[in-house]
């Protein structure tokens, strides 16, 4: 027979219910604050939340709650989804790629994150975010958020750098982008072409003006104050000329990168030379032709009272040989004045088709007669006689001048002058200097010497009329010439070193015609 327990004992075990009672209710009391805690953070979060329950071995999966943010993300109520299944609210999901991840979590008990894709069916077009967890419950849930505006961003930026990258690298102009810290970060194919590599990361100052310091002139500090610089700039590797811009790039932290752009101006400078050129000549024609004029006058008034002295005063009169010498120096006055009409473009020459083979071998032969035998004439002429529009006095007028300097620049050396001619076919602004060359086919000769070569600052001059800088020279000699080859559509240019001679390079068009046969006295050819 079991014993009563005693009072003492059922007021322990009163005691002992009372506490476990109050443990539970503390414990259920803890667990709803938890349970509304956790159902506010729930409810209250910014990211999309949903709750699903597993059904069999992962084969579906059933909306069992949906937050606030969901709602507002998916544009649905959660009475509207909660009890179906994903595969019915949502149709496209597995080609989404989330149902894998559903799964993976479920079996492996490990979250996992599923990136920014694009679900779209006939209700939702959009990107999303997900993030998937398993709850101890066996339930899957998905933090979810919206980057569809975020993925227009993107691929509107990148849009417009691929725009802007297609600008760059189809640009003649040379671009380089350049850091902070003088490195260069990118560089458009043209200014590649032009380095003969791609330097980015390399420090500008070194790679593009071989300095090893910062340069001098650099803009960079003007430029990080938001400043644009622009200026030109002389590059001696390849002797043309820039025009130079410099802007800033800015940064979120307020840096600035350095965007140059180096655009080619060399073609103008060429052409605003030939400006000043063209304007200087004409100012000293237009002098020359008004001197020449008025010398004209008085020279006609000597030369015809010396004509008329000399028929009224016998041969033996001491007078007369006088007259002769007054007469012989008015003619010579005379060819000189025919040359300022010449350089000035006032006299008219009948231009005529000739073989330039032929022109060209007529001047040397006179040509051997005046040279001093110290200096050897080597020639190479082509088989083809190209026919060209010109007149052969004039033609002769231009070897004479310039054979005539090569001669006194070999002169105490002695050595080879080296006369070609030969066909080309030149290219539309193929020649520099002339831009507005016609494109065709010409007659080029090339006259070389062995003499000293030119400085490249006199050669700057070598065409300015009266400019010489041999006592011997009056200084028209290739004045003259550049007018006659400029008179019959050609060009000339001259090419010399110091201690390698100098080249100079005549063309004249290739005209369709027959040559006219016609032979000039040597009085003709070297008159005028």
């Amino acid at each position: 027979m079991t014993e009563k327990p005693t009072y003492e004992e059922l007021e322990k075990k009163i005691q002992k219910l009372e506490r476990v009672e109050s443990v539970r209710k503390k414990a259920e009391e803890a667990l709803r604050e938890s349970e509304e805690r956790y159902k506010g953070l729930f409810m209250n979060m910014g990211s999309g939340v949903a709750i699903y329950e597993v059904k069999g071995d992962a084969e579906d999966f059933i909306f069992k709650d949906f937050n606030k943010a969901a709602e507002k993300i998916e544009k649905q109520k959660k009475e509207a989804l909660i009890g179906r299944s994903i595969f019915e609210a949502r149709p496209q999901v597995e080609e989404f790629g989330l149902i894998d991840v559903f799964r993976e979590v479920w079996k492996t008990g490990k979250s996992k994150h599923h990136p920014i894709a694009r679900y779209q069916d006939t209700e939702l077009n959009s990107w999303y975010e997900n993030f998937v967890y398993k709850l101890s419950s066996g339930e899957i849930v998905t933090i979810f958020t919206n980057e569809t505006d975020r993925k227009q961003v993107e691929e509107a930026l990148q849009k417009s750098e691929e725009k802007y990258r297609l600008v760059m690298e189809s640009m003649k102009d040379e671009v380089y982008i350049c850091s902070p810290d003088y490195r260069i970060k990118y560089m458009n194919p043209s200014m590649i072409n032009r380095l003969g590599h791609d330097a980015t990361n390399e420090v500008c100052h070194k790679i593009i003006y071989n300095n090893d310091e910062k340069c001098s002139w650099c803009v960079f500090d003007q430029v990080q104050q938001g400043k644009n610089v622009d200026y030109e700039v002389a590059d001696p590797k390849n002797n043309h000329y820039y025009s130079v811009t410099n802007s800033p790039i800015l940064h979120a932290d307020r840096a600035a990168s350095k965007l140059t752009i180096f655009h080619d101006i060399t073609e103008i400078k060429n052409i605003e030379a030939q400006l000043r050129q063209s304007r200087k000549m004409e100012s000293i024609g237009t002098l020359a032709g008004g001197i020449a004029h008025d010398f004209n006058n008085i020279l006609y008034i000597i030369l015809g009272n010396t004509e008329l002295a000399l028929r009224e005063i016998p041969k033996g009169n001491p007078v007369y040989s006088k007259l002769e010498e007054i007469k012989s120096a008015s003619l010579r006055a005379s060819r000189i004045i025919k040359q300022l009409l010449n350089f000035t473009r006032k006299t008219d020459h009948k231009l005529e088709p000739i073989g330039a083979v032929t022109v060209i071998q007529n001047s040397l032969n006179f040509l051997r007669s005046t040279i001093p035998a110290t200096i050897e004439i080597r020639k190479h002429l082509t088989d083809d006689d190209m026919v060209i529009l010109a007149d052969p006095i004039q033609i002769n007028r231009a070897m004479m001048n310039i054979c005539a300097n090569a001669s006194l620049a070999m002169e105490a050396t002695g050595g080879i002058l080296e006369v070609i001619v030969e066909p080309a076919t030149i290219k539309a602004g193929s020649i520099k200097n002339f831009p507005d060359l016609v494109a065709g086919k010409y007659a080029k000769i090339t006259i070389r010497d062995q003499g000293p070569g030119i400085d490249p600052e006199t050669i700057n001059r070598i065409f300015d009329p009266y400019f010489t800088t041999n006592e011997k020279n009056s200084g028209m000699g290739l004045s003259i010439v550049q007018g006659i080859v400029k008179n019959h559509n050609g060009a000339i240019w001259v090419d010399s070193r110091l201690g390698k001679g100098t080249t100079i390079t005549l063309l004249f068009p290739v005209v369709d015609a027959k040559p006219k046969v016609e032979i000039h006295t040597i009085d003709e050819l070297t008159r005028g």
